[in-house]
Protein backbone atom coordinates (compact mmCIF):
# COMPACT_ATOMS: atom_id res chain seq x y z
CA UNK A 1 0.00 0.00 0.00
CA UNK A 2 1.38 3.42 -0.96
CA UNK A 3 2.11 5.96 1.77
CA UNK A 4 -0.71 8.42 2.43
CA UNK A 5 0.25 11.84 1.18
CA UNK A 6 0.29 14.64 3.73
CA UNK A 7 -2.19 17.39 2.97
CA UNK A 8 -2.32 21.08 3.71
CA UNK A 9 -6.10 21.64 3.50
CA UNK A 10 -8.00 18.41 2.85
CA UNK A 11 -8.93 16.58 6.03
CA UNK A 12 -8.05 19.47 8.31
CA UNK A 13 -10.52 20.35 11.13
CA UNK A 14 -11.67 23.80 10.04
CA UNK A 15 -14.88 25.71 10.70
CA UNK A 16 -17.41 25.46 7.91
CA UNK A 17 -17.14 28.41 5.57
CA UNK A 18 -20.95 28.76 5.50
CA UNK A 19 -21.28 28.41 9.27
CA UNK A 20 -21.38 32.15 10.00
CA UNK A 21 -24.24 32.68 7.55
CA UNK A 22 -26.25 29.89 9.16
CA UNK A 23 -25.80 30.82 12.80
CA UNK A 24 -26.58 34.49 12.07
CA UNK A 25 -29.67 33.67 10.03
CA UNK A 26 -28.22 35.08 6.80
CA UNK A 27 -28.29 31.82 4.83
CA UNK A 28 -31.13 32.02 2.32
CA UNK A 29 -33.28 28.88 2.10
CA UNK A 30 -35.86 28.14 -0.59
CA UNK A 31 -38.82 29.92 1.03
CA UNK A 32 -36.78 33.00 2.00
CA UNK A 33 -35.90 34.52 -1.36
CA UNK A 34 -37.25 38.02 -1.94
CA UNK A 35 -39.08 38.00 -5.27
CA UNK A 36 -41.16 40.96 -6.55
CA UNK A 37 -44.96 40.56 -6.86
CA UNK A 38 -44.87 37.27 -4.95
CA UNK A 39 -48.13 35.39 -4.36
CA UNK A 40 -48.69 32.54 -1.94
CA UNK A 41 -50.15 29.10 -2.57
CA UNK A 42 -51.67 26.77 0.01
CA UNK A 43 -52.48 23.19 -0.91
CA UNK A 44 -55.85 21.46 -0.77
CA UNK A 45 -55.67 17.80 0.24
CA UNK A 46 -58.00 14.87 -0.33
CA UNK A 47 -59.91 13.46 2.62
CA UNK A 48 -60.42 10.02 1.09
CA UNK A 49 -57.90 7.32 0.17
CA UNK A 50 -59.39 6.17 -3.14
CA UNK A 51 -61.99 7.40 -5.56
CA UNK A 52 -62.83 10.33 -7.80
CA UNK A 53 -63.61 13.98 -7.28
CA UNK A 54 -67.16 14.78 -8.36
CA UNK A 55 -67.08 18.52 -7.76
CA UNK A 56 -65.51 21.42 -5.90
CA UNK A 57 -67.50 24.10 -4.08
CA UNK A 58 -65.23 27.15 -4.24
CA UNK A 59 -67.76 29.91 -3.55
CA UNK A 60 -66.74 30.72 0.02
CA UNK A 61 -63.05 30.39 -0.73
CA UNK A 62 -63.21 32.73 -3.72
CA UNK A 63 -64.94 35.29 -1.52
CA UNK A 64 -61.94 35.66 0.78
CA UNK A 65 -60.22 39.02 0.32
CA UNK A 66 -56.89 38.66 -1.46
CA UNK A 67 -57.60 35.37 -3.23
CA UNK A 68 -56.22 35.44 -6.78
CA UNK A 69 -57.15 32.00 -8.10
CA UNK A 70 -57.88 28.42 -7.09
CA UNK A 71 -56.32 25.63 -9.13
CA UNK A 72 -58.01 22.26 -9.53
CA UNK A 73 -57.98 19.59 -12.22
CA UNK A 74 -60.80 21.53 -13.91
CA UNK A 75 -58.75 24.65 -14.68
CA UNK A 76 -55.08 23.76 -14.27
CA UNK A 77 -52.61 24.16 -17.13
CA UNK A 78 -51.29 20.91 -18.54
CA UNK A 79 -47.97 19.33 -17.70
CA UNK A 80 -46.16 16.12 -18.57
CA UNK A 81 -44.38 13.61 -16.34
CA UNK A 82 -41.03 15.09 -15.22
CA UNK A 83 -39.20 12.15 -16.74
CA UNK A 84 -38.12 8.76 -15.49
CA UNK A 85 -34.42 8.15 -16.07
CA UNK A 86 -33.44 11.70 -15.07
CA UNK A 87 -31.67 11.45 -11.73
CA UNK A 88 -33.93 9.67 -9.27
CA UNK A 89 -36.97 10.65 -11.33
CA UNK A 90 -40.34 11.91 -10.08
CA UNK A 91 -41.54 10.89 -6.64
CA UNK A 92 -45.04 10.03 -7.82
CA UNK A 93 -46.07 8.39 -11.08
CA UNK A 94 -48.79 10.91 -11.87
CA UNK A 95 -48.90 14.63 -12.61
CA UNK A 96 -51.06 16.54 -10.10
CA UNK A 97 -54.20 18.46 -11.08
CA UNK A 98 -54.52 16.65 -14.40
CA UNK A 99 -57.43 14.34 -13.51
CA UNK A 100 -60.11 13.81 -10.88
CA UNK A 101 -58.57 10.58 -9.56
CA UNK A 102 -57.65 10.20 -5.89
CA UNK A 103 -55.00 7.63 -5.00
CA UNK A 104 -54.38 8.29 -1.29
CA UNK A 105 -55.60 10.31 1.66
CA UNK A 106 -53.80 13.64 1.80
CA UNK A 107 -53.13 13.78 -1.94
CA UNK A 108 -52.73 17.35 -3.21
CA UNK A 109 -55.87 17.97 -5.30
CA UNK A 110 -55.78 21.74 -5.58
CA UNK A 111 -54.16 24.98 -4.46
CA UNK A 112 -55.42 28.39 -3.40
CA UNK A 113 -53.34 31.34 -4.61
CA UNK A 114 -53.63 34.62 -2.72
CA UNK A 115 -51.80 37.85 -2.07
CA UNK A 116 -50.90 36.70 1.45
CA UNK A 117 -50.21 33.34 3.04
CA UNK A 118 -52.90 33.96 5.65
CA UNK A 119 -55.58 34.60 3.02
CA UNK A 120 -54.57 31.51 1.05
CA UNK A 121 -54.63 29.32 4.15
CA UNK A 122 -58.04 30.59 5.25
CA UNK A 123 -59.52 30.17 1.78
CA UNK A 124 -58.13 26.65 1.48
CA UNK A 125 -59.97 25.70 4.67
CA UNK A 126 -63.25 26.81 3.05
CA UNK A 127 -62.99 24.63 -0.05
CA UNK A 128 -65.58 21.84 -0.09
CA UNK A 129 -65.05 18.69 -2.14
CA UNK A 130 -67.58 16.04 -3.14
CA UNK A 131 -66.18 12.58 -3.86
CA UNK A 132 -67.20 9.27 -5.34
CA UNK A 133 -65.37 7.11 -2.83
CA UNK A 134 -64.01 3.67 -3.70
CA UNK A 135 -62.70 0.86 -1.46
CA UNK A 136 -59.13 1.51 -0.37
CA UNK A 137 -56.29 -0.72 0.77
CA UNK A 138 -53.75 0.66 3.19
CA UNK A 139 -52.49 -2.39 5.11
CA UNK A 140 -49.72 -4.51 3.65
CA UNK A 141 -50.61 -7.51 5.81
CA UNK A 142 -54.19 -7.66 4.53
CA UNK A 143 -52.97 -7.92 0.93
CA UNK A 144 -50.18 -10.49 0.99
CA UNK A 145 -51.93 -12.60 -1.64
CA UNK A 146 -51.79 -9.63 -4.05
CA UNK A 147 -48.01 -9.34 -4.03
CA UNK A 148 -46.07 -9.60 -7.28
CA UNK A 149 -42.43 -10.00 -8.19
CA UNK A 150 -40.35 -6.98 -9.19
CA UNK A 151 -37.25 -7.90 -11.17
CA UNK A 152 -35.50 -4.56 -11.70
CA UNK A 153 -35.15 -1.28 -9.86
CA UNK A 154 -35.50 1.92 -11.91
CA UNK A 155 -35.41 -0.36 -14.95
CA UNK A 156 -31.69 -1.03 -14.45
CA UNK A 157 -30.62 -2.74 -11.23
CA UNK A 158 -31.31 -6.47 -11.31
CA UNK A 159 -33.05 -7.34 -8.07
CA UNK A 160 -33.65 -11.07 -8.03
CA UNK A 161 -30.64 -13.37 -8.27
CA UNK A 162 -29.52 -16.80 -7.16
CA UNK A 163 -26.53 -19.11 -7.18
CA UNK A 164 -26.52 -22.84 -6.57
CA UNK A 165 -29.64 -24.43 -5.12
CA UNK A 166 -30.55 -22.57 -1.95
CA UNK A 167 -33.81 -24.46 -1.39
CA UNK A 168 -32.19 -27.92 -1.48
CA UNK A 169 -29.21 -26.81 0.58
CA UNK A 170 -31.56 -25.43 3.22
CA UNK A 171 -33.61 -28.63 3.27
CA UNK A 172 -30.47 -30.72 3.74
CA UNK A 173 -28.79 -28.45 6.31
CA UNK A 174 -28.23 -29.89 9.82
CA UNK A 175 -29.18 -26.54 11.38
CA UNK A 176 -31.93 -24.30 10.04
CA UNK A 177 -33.08 -20.80 10.92
CA UNK A 178 -36.16 -19.23 9.33
CA UNK A 179 -37.23 -15.85 10.65
CA UNK A 180 -39.66 -13.14 9.58
CA UNK A 181 -38.93 -9.46 10.16
CA UNK A 182 -41.00 -6.32 9.77
CA UNK A 183 -39.80 -2.76 9.32
CA UNK A 184 -42.16 0.17 9.60
CA UNK A 185 -42.74 3.24 7.47
CA UNK A 186 -40.07 5.82 8.35
CA UNK A 187 -40.24 9.50 7.42
CA UNK A 188 -37.30 11.78 6.58
CA UNK A 189 -38.36 14.72 8.81
CA UNK A 190 -35.65 17.16 7.67
CA UNK A 191 -35.23 20.33 9.69
CA UNK A 192 -36.44 22.35 6.69
CA UNK A 193 -39.80 21.20 5.28
CA UNK A 194 -39.94 21.24 1.49
CA UNK A 195 -40.59 24.64 -0.07
CA UNK A 196 -40.46 26.23 -3.50
CA UNK A 197 -40.72 29.63 -5.19
CA UNK A 198 -41.56 29.36 -8.88
CA UNK A 199 -41.32 32.31 -11.28
CA UNK A 200 -42.57 31.82 -14.86
CA UNK A 201 -41.62 34.53 -17.36
CA UNK A 202 -44.13 33.87 -20.11
CA UNK A 203 -42.81 36.55 -22.47
CA UNK A 204 -39.30 35.14 -22.47
CA UNK A 205 -40.46 31.55 -21.94
CA UNK A 206 -38.23 31.21 -18.88
CA UNK A 207 -38.69 29.34 -15.62
CA UNK A 208 -36.73 30.14 -12.48
CA UNK A 209 -37.27 27.98 -9.42
CA UNK A 210 -35.92 28.45 -5.90
CA UNK A 211 -36.20 24.95 -4.52
CA UNK A 212 -35.26 22.73 -1.61
CA UNK A 213 -33.64 19.96 -3.61
CA UNK A 214 -30.79 17.48 -3.47
CA UNK A 215 -30.21 17.80 -7.23
CA UNK A 216 -30.45 21.23 -8.87
CA UNK A 217 -29.21 19.99 -12.25
CA UNK A 218 -31.55 16.99 -12.39
CA UNK A 219 -34.53 19.07 -11.28
CA UNK A 220 -33.86 21.61 -14.03
CA UNK A 221 -33.98 18.79 -16.59
CA UNK A 222 -37.18 17.38 -15.12
CA UNK A 223 -38.92 20.76 -15.01
CA UNK A 224 -37.77 21.45 -18.56
CA UNK A 225 -39.36 18.23 -19.75
CA UNK A 226 -42.55 18.55 -17.69
CA UNK A 227 -43.32 22.08 -18.88
CA UNK A 228 -41.75 21.94 -22.33
CA UNK A 229 -39.29 24.77 -21.71
CA UNK A 230 -35.79 24.54 -23.13
CA UNK A 231 -33.20 23.53 -20.56
CA UNK A 232 -31.13 26.67 -21.10
CA UNK A 233 -34.19 28.71 -20.03
CA UNK A 234 -34.89 26.60 -16.93
CA UNK A 235 -32.98 27.51 -13.78
CA UNK A 236 -33.12 25.83 -10.36
CA UNK A 237 -31.50 27.56 -7.39
CA UNK A 238 -30.86 25.96 -4.00
CA UNK A 239 -28.13 27.79 -2.11
CA UNK A 240 -28.93 26.18 1.25
CA UNK A 241 -30.96 23.08 2.07
CA UNK A 242 -32.02 22.12 5.57
CA UNK A 243 -31.49 18.40 5.20
CA UNK A 244 -32.87 15.92 2.71
CA UNK A 245 -32.03 12.31 3.61
CA UNK A 246 -33.30 11.21 0.18
CA UNK A 247 -36.72 12.84 0.44
CA UNK A 248 -35.66 15.89 -1.59
CA UNK A 249 -34.01 13.88 -4.35
CA UNK A 250 -37.19 13.49 -6.41
CA UNK A 251 -39.72 15.95 -7.81
CA UNK A 252 -42.96 15.80 -5.80
CA UNK A 253 -46.48 17.03 -6.69
CA UNK A 254 -46.23 20.24 -4.64
CA UNK A 255 -43.35 21.44 -6.80
CA UNK A 256 -45.26 20.86 -10.02
CA UNK A 257 -48.34 22.56 -8.55
CA UNK A 258 -46.32 25.67 -7.66
CA UNK A 259 -45.06 25.92 -11.24
CA UNK A 260 -48.55 25.33 -12.64
CA UNK A 261 -49.85 28.11 -10.38
CA UNK A 262 -47.10 30.47 -11.53
CA UNK A 263 -47.94 29.67 -15.13
CA UNK A 264 -51.67 30.24 -14.65
CA UNK A 265 -51.55 33.38 -12.49
CA UNK A 266 -48.52 34.89 -14.24
CA UNK A 267 -47.04 35.68 -10.83
CA UNK A 268 -44.19 34.18 -8.83
CA UNK A 269 -45.58 31.62 -6.39
CA UNK A 270 -44.30 30.63 -2.97
CA UNK A 271 -45.49 27.25 -1.71
CA UNK A 272 -44.32 25.80 1.59
CA UNK A 273 -45.23 22.27 2.58
CA UNK A 274 -46.36 22.10 6.21
CA UNK A 275 -44.72 19.76 8.69
CA UNK A 276 -47.92 17.68 8.76
CA UNK A 277 -47.98 17.41 4.96
CA UNK A 278 -44.40 16.13 4.98
CA UNK A 279 -45.82 12.97 6.56
CA UNK A 280 -48.80 12.48 4.26
CA UNK A 281 -47.82 13.56 0.76
CA UNK A 282 -44.04 13.25 0.41
CA UNK A 283 -42.21 9.91 0.30
CA UNK A 284 -41.01 7.72 3.13
CA UNK A 285 -38.92 4.61 3.70
CA UNK A 286 -41.17 1.77 2.59
CA UNK A 287 -42.79 -0.69 4.96
CA UNK A 288 -41.24 -4.15 4.53
CA UNK A 289 -41.96 -7.74 5.43
CA UNK A 290 -38.83 -9.87 5.11
CA UNK A 291 -38.08 -13.57 5.43
CA UNK A 292 -34.53 -14.82 5.98
CA UNK A 293 -33.65 -18.53 5.84
CA UNK A 294 -30.21 -19.77 6.87
CA UNK A 295 -28.92 -23.33 6.63
CA UNK A 296 -25.65 -24.22 8.34
CA UNK A 297 -23.34 -26.97 9.50
CA UNK A 298 -23.09 -27.44 13.25
CA UNK A 299 -19.72 -25.67 13.22
CA UNK A 300 -21.41 -22.56 11.79
CA UNK A 301 -20.44 -22.91 8.13
CA UNK A 302 -23.23 -21.43 6.03
CA UNK A 303 -24.72 -23.83 3.48
CA UNK A 304 -27.63 -21.74 2.23
CA UNK A 305 -28.96 -18.21 2.45
CA UNK A 306 -32.36 -17.01 1.24
CA UNK A 307 -33.66 -13.48 1.64
CA UNK A 308 -37.12 -12.49 0.46
CA UNK A 309 -38.25 -8.88 0.82
CA UNK A 310 -41.74 -7.54 0.23
CA UNK A 311 -42.51 -3.84 0.44
CA UNK A 312 -45.52 -1.58 0.12
CA UNK A 313 -45.69 0.82 -2.79
CA UNK A 314 -48.30 3.22 -4.17
CA UNK A 315 -51.12 1.97 -6.39
CA UNK A 316 -49.58 3.63 -9.45
CA UNK A 317 -45.91 3.29 -8.54
CA UNK A 318 -43.42 0.41 -8.46
CA UNK A 319 -40.85 1.71 -5.97
CA UNK A 320 -38.66 -1.08 -4.60
CA UNK A 321 -37.00 -1.04 -1.19
CA UNK A 322 -34.08 -3.19 -2.34
CA UNK A 323 -33.54 -4.87 1.02
CA UNK A 324 -31.99 -8.09 -0.28
CA UNK A 325 -29.68 -6.70 -2.97
CA UNK A 326 -26.60 -6.56 -0.74
CA UNK A 327 -27.27 -9.85 1.04
CA UNK A 328 -25.12 -12.07 -1.25
CA UNK A 329 -22.09 -9.82 -0.81
CA UNK A 330 -21.74 -10.17 2.95
CA UNK A 331 -20.89 -13.80 3.70
CA UNK A 332 -19.20 -16.79 2.08
CA UNK A 333 -21.97 -19.15 0.99
CA UNK A 334 -22.31 -21.30 -2.14
CA UNK A 335 -26.10 -21.45 -2.29
CA UNK A 336 -28.07 -18.25 -2.08
CA UNK A 337 -31.22 -16.64 -3.43
CA UNK A 338 -32.71 -13.16 -3.11
CA UNK A 339 -36.10 -11.91 -4.28
CA UNK A 340 -38.19 -8.74 -4.07
CA UNK A 341 -41.97 -8.46 -4.25
CA UNK A 342 -44.33 -5.48 -4.09
CA UNK A 343 -47.82 -4.84 -2.74
CA UNK A 344 -49.79 -1.81 -3.90
CA UNK A 345 -51.58 0.26 -1.26
CA UNK A 346 -53.44 3.59 -1.18
CA UNK A 347 -50.62 5.63 0.30
CA UNK A 348 -48.22 8.17 -1.15
CA UNK A 349 -45.26 6.67 -2.99
CA UNK A 350 -42.30 5.55 -0.89
CA UNK A 351 -38.87 6.81 -1.86
CA UNK A 352 -35.16 6.75 -1.14
CA UNK A 353 -34.09 7.27 2.45
CA UNK A 354 -30.57 6.93 3.90
CA UNK A 355 -29.13 3.68 2.56
CA UNK A 356 -32.39 2.62 0.90
CA UNK A 357 -32.62 -1.16 0.97
CA UNK A 358 -29.32 -1.74 2.73
CA UNK A 359 -30.60 -0.32 6.03
CA UNK A 360 -33.72 -2.47 6.19
CA UNK A 361 -32.04 -5.51 4.67
CA UNK A 362 -29.02 -5.60 6.95
CA UNK A 363 -31.33 -5.40 9.97
CA UNK A 364 -33.14 -8.57 8.86
CA UNK A 365 -30.06 -10.52 7.79
CA UNK A 366 -27.99 -9.66 10.85
CA UNK A 367 -30.89 -10.45 13.18
CA UNK A 368 -31.12 -13.90 11.57
CA UNK A 369 -27.36 -14.40 11.93
CA UNK A 370 -27.74 -13.60 15.63
CA UNK A 371 -30.47 -16.23 15.89
CA UNK A 372 -28.20 -18.75 14.18
CA UNK A 373 -25.33 -17.95 16.55
CA UNK A 374 -27.67 -18.42 19.51
CA UNK A 375 -28.93 -21.75 18.13
CA UNK A 376 -25.36 -23.00 17.60
CA UNK A 377 -24.12 -21.55 20.91
CA UNK A 378 -21.44 -19.70 18.95
CA UNK A 379 -20.02 -16.26 19.57
CA UNK A 380 -21.64 -14.02 16.88
CA UNK A 381 -18.23 -12.66 15.90
CA UNK A 382 -16.90 -16.20 15.62
CA UNK A 383 -19.84 -17.06 13.34
CA UNK A 384 -19.20 -13.98 11.19
CA UNK A 385 -15.49 -14.78 10.86
CA UNK A 386 -16.30 -18.42 10.09
CA UNK A 387 -18.17 -17.20 7.01
CA UNK A 388 -15.90 -14.27 6.18
CA UNK A 389 -15.45 -13.66 2.48
CA UNK A 390 -12.85 -11.78 0.46
CA UNK A 391 -15.00 -12.23 -2.66
CA UNK A 392 -18.25 -10.55 -3.64
CA UNK A 393 -20.54 -13.57 -4.03
CA UNK A 394 -22.88 -11.60 -6.26
CA UNK A 395 -20.29 -11.36 -9.06
CA UNK A 396 -17.37 -13.57 -7.98
CA UNK A 397 -14.89 -10.71 -7.92
CA UNK A 398 -12.41 -10.22 -5.07
CA UNK A 399 -12.63 -7.02 -3.06
CA UNK A 400 -9.82 -4.60 -3.86
CA UNK A 401 -9.58 -3.87 -0.14
CA UNK A 402 -11.46 -5.11 2.89
CA UNK A 403 -10.57 -4.50 6.54
CA UNK A 404 -13.66 -5.96 8.16
CA UNK A 405 -11.75 -8.75 9.92
CA UNK A 406 -9.52 -6.17 11.62
CA UNK A 407 -12.61 -4.14 12.53
CA UNK A 408 -14.21 -7.15 14.24
CA UNK A 409 -11.04 -7.80 16.23
CA UNK A 410 -10.41 -4.17 17.18
CA UNK A 411 -14.06 -3.54 18.01
CA UNK A 412 -14.30 -6.60 20.22
CA UNK A 413 -11.19 -5.55 22.11
CA UNK A 414 -12.20 -1.92 22.59
CA UNK A 415 -15.81 -2.72 23.42
CA UNK A 416 -15.13 -5.34 26.08
CA UNK A 417 -16.83 -8.01 24.02
CA UNK A 418 -15.22 -10.93 25.86
CA UNK A 419 -16.70 -9.76 29.18
CA UNK A 420 -20.29 -9.46 27.98
CA UNK A 421 -23.20 -11.48 29.37
CA UNK A 422 -23.87 -14.23 26.82
CA UNK A 423 -27.47 -15.04 27.77
CA UNK A 424 -29.97 -12.53 26.29
CA UNK A 425 -32.20 -10.62 28.68
CA UNK A 426 -30.15 -11.22 31.83
CA UNK A 427 -28.23 -7.95 32.31
CA UNK A 428 -30.13 -5.15 34.01
CA UNK A 429 -29.34 -1.61 35.03
CA UNK A 430 -32.29 -0.38 37.05
CA UNK A 431 -35.39 -0.71 34.88
CA UNK A 432 -33.33 -1.19 31.72
CA UNK A 433 -32.38 -4.43 30.04
CA UNK A 434 -28.89 -4.00 28.56
CA UNK A 435 -27.73 -5.95 25.54
CA UNK A 436 -24.47 -6.03 23.63
CA UNK A 437 -24.40 -7.13 20.01
CA UNK A 438 -22.57 -6.97 16.73
CA UNK A 439 -23.92 -6.43 13.23
CA UNK A 440 -22.53 -5.96 9.75
CA UNK A 441 -23.74 -3.27 7.36
CA UNK A 442 -22.80 -2.62 3.76
CA UNK A 443 -23.26 0.16 1.23
CA UNK A 444 -21.87 0.30 -2.31
CA UNK A 445 -19.64 2.99 -3.76
CA UNK A 446 -21.47 5.02 -6.38
CA UNK A 447 -19.75 7.47 -8.70
CA UNK A 448 -21.67 10.00 -10.78
CA UNK A 449 -20.30 12.39 -13.41
CA UNK A 450 -19.73 15.91 -12.11
CA UNK A 451 -18.19 19.07 -13.52
CA UNK A 452 -16.85 22.31 -12.10
CA UNK A 453 -15.24 25.42 -13.52
CA UNK A 454 -12.50 27.40 -11.83
CA UNK A 455 -11.77 31.06 -12.50
CA UNK A 456 -8.55 32.66 -11.27
CA UNK A 457 -8.53 36.44 -10.95
CA UNK A 458 -5.57 38.80 -11.26
CA UNK A 459 -5.55 39.56 -7.53
CA UNK A 460 -5.16 35.86 -6.70
CA UNK A 461 -8.78 35.19 -5.80
CA UNK A 462 -10.30 31.95 -7.09
CA UNK A 463 -13.94 31.18 -7.81
CA UNK A 464 -15.19 27.59 -8.15
CA UNK A 465 -18.61 26.99 -9.70
CA UNK A 466 -20.61 23.76 -9.96
CA UNK A 467 -24.28 22.75 -10.19
CA UNK A 468 -24.09 20.73 -7.01
CA UNK A 469 -25.69 21.61 -3.69
CA UNK A 470 -25.02 21.57 0.05
CA UNK A 471 -27.78 19.71 1.90
CA UNK A 472 -26.11 20.46 5.22
CA UNK A 473 -23.23 18.00 4.85
CA UNK A 474 -20.44 20.48 4.15
CA UNK A 475 -20.13 20.69 0.36
CA UNK A 476 -19.13 24.38 0.44
CA UNK A 477 -16.25 23.65 2.80
CA UNK A 478 -15.16 20.40 1.16
CA UNK A 479 -14.94 22.00 -2.29
CA UNK A 480 -12.96 24.92 -0.87
CA UNK A 481 -10.53 22.53 0.82
CA UNK A 482 -10.02 20.55 -2.39
CA UNK A 483 -9.42 23.73 -4.40
CA UNK A 484 -6.99 25.05 -1.79
CA UNK A 485 -5.14 21.72 -1.81
CA UNK A 486 -4.84 21.51 -5.58
CA UNK A 487 -3.92 25.17 -6.11
CA UNK A 488 -1.84 25.44 -2.92
CA UNK A 489 -3.45 28.70 -1.85
CA UNK A 490 -5.14 29.78 1.41
CA UNK A 491 -8.83 28.97 1.87
CA UNK A 492 -9.56 32.67 2.33
CA UNK A 493 -8.80 33.30 -1.35
CA UNK A 494 -11.45 30.83 -2.54
CA UNK A 495 -15.14 31.48 -3.19
CA UNK A 496 -17.44 28.51 -3.79
CA UNK A 497 -20.56 29.04 -5.89
CA UNK A 498 -22.97 26.10 -6.00
CA UNK A 499 -26.70 25.48 -5.80
CA UNK A 500 -27.49 26.81 -9.28
CA UNK A 501 -28.32 24.68 -12.31
CA UNK A 502 -26.77 27.35 -14.56
CA UNK A 503 -23.32 26.23 -13.40
CA UNK A 504 -21.51 23.22 -14.92
CA UNK A 505 -23.62 20.12 -14.42
CA UNK A 506 -23.07 17.98 -11.34
CA UNK A 507 -24.94 15.12 -9.70
CA UNK A 508 -27.39 14.42 -6.91
CA UNK A 509 -26.31 14.75 -3.30
CA UNK A 510 -27.38 11.24 -2.42
CA UNK A 511 -26.29 7.63 -2.51
CA UNK A 512 -23.12 8.56 -0.59
CA UNK A 513 -22.23 10.90 -3.46
CA UNK A 514 -21.91 14.66 -3.40
CA UNK A 515 -21.05 14.73 0.33
CA UNK A 516 -24.31 12.93 1.17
Amino acid sequence: MSEIKKTTSVGKPISRIDGFLKVTGRATYAAEWQVPDLAHAVLIQSSIAAGEIESFDLREALGVSGVIDILTFENSPKASMPGAGIGTGPGESFVPLQSNEVFYNGQFIGAVVAKTFEAARHAASLVRVRYQEKPSKTSIDDRLSESFEKTRMMGVLKLNKHRGNAEKAFADAPVKIEQKYSTAMVHHAPMEPSAIIAAWNEKQDELRVYDSTQAVADFAKMYSKAFKISLDRTQVIAKFIGGGFGGKGSVWPHQLIAILAAQKTKRPIKLSVTREQMFTAIGYRATTRQTVKLGAERDGTLLSLEHHSLNATAVNNDYVESSAVSTPTLYKVKNWKVRHDLIKVNLQAPTFMRAPGEATGSFALESAMDELAHELKLDPIQLALKNYTDVDNANGRPYTSKSLRACYERGAKEFGWADRTHTPGTRREGDWLIGMGVALAHYPTRLFPAKAEVEVFEDGRVEVRSATQDIGTGTYTIMAQVAAEVLQIPLEQITIKIGDSAFPRSSVSGGSSGAA
